[in-house]
């Protein structure tokens, strides 16, 4: 069954799921978007780091490792990657992702003020990509 914990994570934070994150649909990450939706996300990581050895400028390939790092609860990684990507290009789907994580922190603020709840996500992958 559904414990309390659960049941106020999901009153709270309803928006925690890899599928509502968007991925970009950028022609060249066409497989890594592919990847995400499967749940090979190390696959998506590497596959989005191999479209920047091609193509450095291209800011599609760094949202969507940060959307990877999102969807796991690595925020400051998220944010990081999402900061990277803004100074790229800063267009809607960075600051849509800024947006999340602050969205997100807002909420997690509230579990631990009004429950007790600390969210300790671990350490962020280093997905290694050979």
């Amino acid at each position: 069954g559904r414990g309390p914990a659960r049941q106020v994570v999901s009153q709270f934070a309803p928006s925690w799921s890899v599928v509502r994150i968007p991925v970009p649909r950028d022609p060249s990450l066409r497989s890594a978007g592919g990847m995400v939706r499967t749940g090979d996300l190390q696959g998506a990581v590497c596959a989005a780091r191999k479209t920047l050895t091609d193509d450095p400028a291209n800011a599609s390939a760094v949202v969507l490792e940060a959307a990877v790092y999102e969807a796991g609860g690595w925020l400051d990684a998220a944010e990081k990657l999402y900061g990277r990507a803004s100074k790229m290009d800063p267009s809607s789907s960075t600051k849509a992702g800024m947006e999340r994580i602050e969205s997100r922190r807002a909420e997690l603020a509230v579990l631990k003020r009004h429950y007790g709840m600390a969210y300790k996500p671990g350490k962020a992958p280093a997905y290694s990509c050979e």
